[in-house]
C-alpha cells in the first residue's frame, strides 16, 4: 500500500504561495507546486478571468499501465471502486515521473486538467471533466478522475444555474452575474430532482390507484400526493414536502433506472432525465416508493406535512435552529440523518464555510461570508450560534479585506508574532 502524501511536505508552502498571490499567473505557478494534497482549485480575478485546476498530489500511473498493471481476481474489483492496485512485482508497473514532478513519482502539473477563461469554471465534487460545459477536459489518466461519465444532480443544477443566469431566464434581472444574484441562487434551494420527476409522480397519484394495496394507510398516501402537488420543489425551511421526496427517492433509487431518457455523454446536463411512467414495472416502483415514505416518516413519529424547518435543525444550547438545504439534490447541500422522535437533525456534513466575492471599482474586494456552524465550540461563547442563526435566516456576514477595514473591525487587541520568537 502506498500513500501518495507521505511524502508531501509541500501544502503549507502551497497555501502560503497561493495567499500571497497578486494575479492569476502566480495563483497558477503557486498550484502548480503540488502541495493541495486533494483538493481543486477554483479563482477569478478582478479582469474576469477564471481558473480551474485539478492541481494536487496525485500519483504518476498513466492509461496505459492501468490497462495493463491491473491483475488478478482483487484487484479489478478494488480498481473500480476508486483504489488503484497495480501489480507491485513488475517494474513497469512503478509510478513515473515528469520533467515537472514536484516529488518522485507525482504526476506534474502538465499532466493534470486545468482551464484559464473569460466564461466560468466550477467544481461540484465531480471529476474534472465538466468543469465548463463547453469546454470539457480530456484526455487524462484515468487515476485523476473519469470521463464523459454521468454528472450528479448538484453538477447539473450547477452548470443549469449558470447557464439560466447568463442569459437572465432565472427571474434574477439582467443576465451575467453579480454579489446579490450570486447569494440569491446559493440561497435558491432548488431541488432539482424533485423539478425532473415531481409532476410525473403526481400523475401516478391522480391515476385510479387502490393505495390499500401499498399501504396500511393509505388515505395518509393520498394526503402526501396532495403536500407533493403543492410543494414548492425547494428545500427552504418553511417548504412542505421535503422529507416526503427525500424518503421517496431513497427507496425510488435503490431499484433498476426509473428514467426514460438514459444519460448521454453528448447532453450530460440534461440526461437521464424524465420519470418512465408509460412502463409498469416503474409506476409500481414510484408508488411502493411514496407508500414507504410515508411509512416510515410516520413510524419516526413524524408528520408528512410538517415543515422542513421543524424537521432539519441544530441544536444550540436550549435552542433549535432550522437549516435550509437538502440531501444532494441540488446546490445548497446538507446531510442529515433521520432520527426518531427528533427530524432530521443529525446534520453531518454539507455547507461549511461559504463566501460570494465580487470587484468594483475601489481597491477592496466585496466579500461575503456564511460560516454554517459558527465559529466557536463554546456554549459560553457569544459566537457558538450567531452565525448558525444568520445562515437559517439565509443572511450573510460582509466580512473585511483590507487593512483599514480589517483594523476598524477587530474585536481584541492585535498580537503580532515576528520571525524568531
Amino acid at each position: 500500500v502506498r500513500d501518495v502524501n507521505l511524502s508531501n511536505t509541500r501544502s503549507l508552502d502551497t497555501w502560503r504561495m497561493m495567499g500571497a498571490a497578486k494575479n492569476m499567473e502566480e495563483l497558477e505557478a503557486a498550484s502548480a507546486s503540488m502541495g493541495n494534497p486533494w483538493t481543486n482549485t477554483v479563482a477569478v480575478d478582478r479582469e474576469g478571468t477564471a481558473f480551474y485546476g485539478d492541481y494536487s498530489t496525485t500519483p504518476n500511473v498513466t492509461a496505459a499501465q492501468i490497462n495493463s498493471c491491473v491483475r488478478g481476481l482483487i484487484a479489478p474489483a478494488l480498481t473500480q471502486a476508486g483504489y488503484v492496485t497495480l501489480d507491485g512485482s513488475d517494474p513497469d508497473c512503478e509510478w513515473g515521473n515528469d520533467e515537472d514532478s514536484q516529488q518522485e513519482g507525482t504526476l506534474g502539473a502538465s499532466q493534470l486538467p486545468s482551464m484559464t477563461t473569460s466564461d466560468y469554471a466550477l467544481n461540484s465534487n465531480d471529476s474534472y471533466w465538466l468543469s465548463n460545459e463547453d469546454s470539457p477536459l480530456t484526455g487524462y489518466s484515468p487515476i485523476v478522475g473519469e470521463e464523459q461519465g454521468e454528472q450528479t444532480l448538484r453538477s447539473r443544477l450547477a452548470h443549469i444555474q449558470i447557464r439560466d443566469r447568463l442569459s437572465g431566464e432565472d427571474g434574477l434581472g439582467e443576465g451575467g452575474f453579480n454579489n446579490q444574484n450570486m447569494r440569491d441562487i446559493m440561497y435558491g434551494n432548488r431541488n432539482y430532482a424533485a423539478e425532473l420527476i415531481t409532476d410525473s409522480v403526481i400523475e401516478v397519484c391522480s391515476g385510479d390507484v387502490d393505495w390499500s394495496d401499498y399501504s396500511t394507510t393509505p388515505h395518509r398516501v393520498i394526503e402526501a400526493c396532495g403536500i407533493l402537488a403543492g410543494w414548492d420543489r425547494k428545500s427552504n425551511v418553511d417548504s412542505i414536502g421535503p422529507h416526503l421526496f427525500l424518503e421517496m427517492w431513497k427507496t425510488l433509487t435503490s431499484g433498476d433506472s426509473f428514467w426514460a431518457v438514459p444519460f448521454d455523454p453528448n447532453q450530460p446536463v440534461v440526461t437521464p432525465n424524465t420519470l418512465d411512467i408509460e412502463n409498469p414495472n416503474v409506476v409500481e416502483h414510484v408508488k411502493n416508493s411514496l407508500a414507504s415514505a410515508v411509512e416510515r416518516i410516520l413510524e419516526a413519529g413524524l408528520e408528512i406535512n410538517q415543515p422542513w424547518g421543524e424537521l432539519q435543525y441544530v441544536t444550540r444550547g436550549d435552542q433549535d435552529i432550522p437549516i435550509h438545504g437538502s440531501t444532494g439534490f441540488g446546490f445548497s447541500v446538507i446531510q442529515s440523518n433521520l432520527i426518531p422522535e427528533e427530524g432530521y437533525s443529525d446534520i453531518f456534513t454539507g455547507n461549511s464555510y461559504i463566501q460570494v466575492v465580487s470587484f468594483d471599482d475601489t481597491h477592496c474586494p466585496d466579500a461575503q461570508v456564511a460560516l454554517t456552524y459558527s465559529q466557536s465550540s463554546n456554549p459560553a461563547s457569544p459566537h457558538y450560534a450567531d452565525s448558525t442563526e444568520l445562515y437559517s435566516e439565509k443572511q450573510w456576514i460582509d466580512v473585511p479585506y483590507c487593512s483599514r477595514d480589517i483594523l476598524s473591525s477587530k474585536v481584541g487587541s492585535v498580537i503580532r508574532i515576528r520571525k524568531g520568537e
